[in-house]
């Protein structure tokens, strides 16, 4: 999904991850509709997110990097509410740390000293080992070096590779071209689209983007 800032981009981002609810419509997965709006229920139904703010979103700093990496696998239930069993989870951190290429100290480590690059490669870990059905990708590389942005991108097509579902939120349009299959563009709330990257260039989405329609293919978001 192309588009500027401000657009709408954030709200359906919001509705997706359950942290909203539509005003009408409804989210449906290989043809399953979702009935919750909630983000628990829609993890486990396989839904993952790369939020836009990595920092303020996606971790939490003052926990060490285990605790960061903590999914609905390494909880079990109980009346107070879960069981975590610690030593499960620093094995698994310690995995995904070696997988990952994360630079850090050990899954011990204060998470908030994490490079942004690092930090994005712990929410790509969590969200992308259990191979989730749809993802959630809202501006991935924004703000990191070639090497992490690369690395990033590579992780997302991989995960593409496997199956999954990818809705790229960017307003990179090398990036959008590079990994996408379909592009729409959202302006002012609407959606135009989603086309075949094949069949369209840099220059016609940019100008969709500030307004342009293109044919009959204007659709609320």
């Amino acid at each position: 999904m192309a588009g500027v800032s401000g657009n709408g981009q954030v709200e359906l981002a919001s509705i997706f991850q359950g942290l909203a609810s539509p005003s009408s419509g409804e989210f449906k997965l290989l043809g399953e509709s979702l009935i919750k709006y909630d983000p628990c229920y829609l993890t486990e139904s396989g839904v993952a997110r790369i939020p836009e703010d990595r920092s303020k979103e996606g971790v939490i700093g003052e926990m060490e990097l285990w605790e960061n990496f903590l999914g609905e696998e390494l909880r079990s239930k109980a009346k107070s509410g879960f069981i975590i069993d610690k030593n499960k989870a620093v094995r698994s951190a310690e995995k995904l740390i070696k997988e990952y290429d994360i630079r850090c100290e050990g899954p011990f480590a204060s998470t908030r000293l994490l490079s942004g690059g690092n930090i994005q490669k712990l929410i790509l870990a969590r969200s992308l080992s259990n191979n989730p059905r749809f993802i959630i990708a809202n501006k991935p590389a924004r703000g990191l070096d070639e090497g992490a942005i690369s690395f990033v991108q590579q992780q997302i097509v991989n995960a593409k590779t496997k199956g999954a579902g990818v809705l790229l939120i960017s307003e990179d349009l090398d990036e959008i071209f590079e990994l996408s299959d379909r592009i729409a563009v959202i302006f002012n709330g609407r959606l135009q689209g989603p086309f075949d990257t094949s069949t369209l260039n840099i220059n016609q989405v940019g100008l969709m983007m500030s307004g342009e329609m293109k044919e009959d293919s204007l659709h609320e978001a």
